[in-house]
């Protein structure tokens, strides 16, 4: 855990967290290589990755990865889980402005961290100032 974070007066319960799941896409580009047939397939994460996508009923050797860079403000689909316990994915391309205003705005604005959701307001402010920069007002991603 971050040692910067007790900085802010955070105890350890204040710093769990759980994660939705998310899955972000783009539009075909370039050449592209079967999930099941590139060397991050096998790796220790990738096995995790494969497992706990199967476990929520999604089928990652269905899925295709890019090995050139891809540029986030061409996402064109989102998707996100309504919550822990309900963990299918469900596409919520209303968040595709917010995921783009954020990319920009810390493309345009040198130094700019957006904290983490997980961080109040506050909390997000005190950060900024312990780190000497601008916080930009947070994004919230909800299913509707």
């Amino acid at each position: 855990m971050d040692a910067s974070l007790f900085t802010l007066g955070l105890q350890a319960p204040d710093v769990a967290l759980t994660l939705n799941r998310v899955a972000l896409g783009f539009p075909l580009m370039g050449p592209l290589i079967k999930w099941s047939e590139h060397p991050g397939y096998a790796t220790a994460e990738g096995r995790e990755l494969n497992a706990t996508a199967r476990a929520v009923g999604d089928d990652p050797d269905d899925w295709y990865v890019s090995e050139q860079p891809v540029d986030v403000l061409t996402l064109s689909e989102f998707w996100m889980s309504a919550s822990l316990l309900e963990p299918k994915l469900e596409r919520v391309d209303s968040q595709l402005a917010q995921i783009h205003k954020m990319v920009t705005i810390c493309r345009t604005r040198k130094g700019v961290v957006i904290p983490p959701s997980w961080m109040t307001q506050r909390e997000g402010e005190q950060l900024a100032k312990q780190w000497g920069i601008p916080v930009a007002p947070p994004l919230t991603m909800r299913v509707h």
